[in-house]
């Protein structure tokens, strides 16, 4: 993870922000069509504000949203991600139907 957003300089507090990535991957088959479903997720720990934060500290304060003001380290950004295969046909090259939620 940078040290700041979008910036080039990389923390090296490995245990303090980081970006973790999972995935976890099925194969089936059926009727002789292959087919898998991954599900994904992602976690990253970062230097970062948060949003909602800064719009209640606007509200009671009165002024203008200032995201920067509310920056810690551990700030927690996640995410998933499912997707679904299925070899339509018999080609090695592989025609898929996937959906990506």
């Amino acid at each position: 993870m940078p040290r700041i957003a979008n910036g080039l300089r990389f923390d090296r507090r490995l245990f303090r922000n980081r970006g973790d990535v999972f995935e976890a991957e099925y194969r089936y088959n059926i009727r002789k069509h292959a087919g898998a479903i991954r599900l994904l997720n992602y976690e990253n720990h970062a230097n970062a504000g948060n949003y909602a934060e800064a719009i209640r500290q606007a509200e009671l304060s009165g002024g203008t949203p200032d995201v920067t003001l509310t920056q810690r380290n551990r700030t927690l950004k996640y995410g998933f991600g499912l997707i679904v295969r299925l070899r339509l046909r018999g080609v090695a090259a592989g025609q898929f139907a996937e959906e990506v939620a």
